[in-house]
């Protein structure tokens, strides 16, 4: 019998095409972009801070000890950011407080539009202080459906117990011997935030009981207080969300927890959260979080 070659090799080719476009579909299908929100007194890259490398100011490569970011990341700045500063180290930090909305308004949009630019099919979320705040609303008003998890670190619950907590509150109320309350309603005057508007702890029962969520908060925090964190995932709790998770460090300063002397357990048990959901985790840094995460 002779061998037809040439359809042989035209079968193969056939074969071995439609395997790569199964696998490419496949990858295509199921690529993955971490959308980071960053906090008040920061911008976009803030977002290198949680990344496993990043590029320089001046073009180098270089890498953090401790990340939980590892694979394509869109970052953006929120309003109150100076564009022309937004990638600058430390000028980054200057906000334009008078367009400060804390989740509301313009950060909202800011937000939703960041996400509506990402064309992959899944979205891990990841966010800091009025970044992880913002985060909540969105996810509570939006419903977005290619959210697959969100690590939520030091999320505020109501901007009010933020204001009322922090520092600068005390000490300008020391300086104008007026009380807390008093020198509230004078920094919300500078900003465009309204008392009346959308706050996470209200929203935080409208989120998708399917989502996987990871509050992360710290003990010795002196800007957003423990509690304003905890009471989020609680409240998430009673309404009967299963996927919600709670990490508590006795450590760390606002927006630098991946930096403090609890860094590794921080990473270890993202990693260990990002493994029980299907999402892309390091398995070695999973295997070590595992034991802590099983009580978050």
């Amino acid at each position: 019998m002779l061998l037809n070659w040439g359809s042989l090799v035209n079968k193969n080719f056939l074969k071995i095409s439609f395997v790569l476009f199964v696998l490419v579909y496949n990858i295509k299908a199921h690529a993955l972009t971490y959308l980071f929100s960053h906090g008040l007194f920061d911008s976009e890259i803030q977002a290198y801070r949680y990344t496993k490398e990043y590029q320089t100011f001046f073009g180098g490569i270089a890498n953090n000890p401790f990340y939980i970011m590892d694979g394509d990341v869109k970052t953006f700045s929120y309003p109150d950011v100076i564009g022309i500063f937004s990638k600058i180290p430390f000028l980054s930090k200057i906000p334009l407080i008078y367009k400060t909305s804390f989740g509301q308004g313009n950060e909202l949009e800011a937000l939703r539009s960041a996400y509506n630019q990402i064309d992959d099919d899944e979205v891990i979320l990841v966010g800091v202080s009025r970044g992880a705040s913002n985060i909540l609303i969105f996810m509570g008003l939006d419903k977005p459906e290619r959210v697959k998890g969100a690590v939520l670190i030091s999320p505020f619950d109501l901007v009010r117990n933020v204001f009322e907590y922090h520092m600068v509150t005390w000490l300008i109320s020391k300086i104008t011997c007026c009380d807390k309350k008093t020198v509230y309603k004078w920094l919300k005057m500078i900003t465009c935030f309204n008392e009346d508007g959308v706050h996470p702890i209200d929203l935080v029962e409208k989120i998708e009981s399917d989502v996987p969520l990871l509050f992360v908060c710290a003990e010795t925090d002196k800007t957003v207080p423990c509690k304003s964190t905890i009471s989020l995932y609680e409240k998430l709790v009673d309404c009967g969300h299963k996927k919600a998770h709670l990490l508590t460090l006795e450590s760390g300063k606002h927006g630098k927890l991946l930096y403090s002397l609890e860094a590794e357990r921080f990473q270890n048990v993202v990693h260990a959260f990002y493994q029980k959901y299907d999402l892309p985790y390091d398995e070695k840094f999973a295997q070590l979080g595992v034991k802590d995460f099983s009580v978050c």
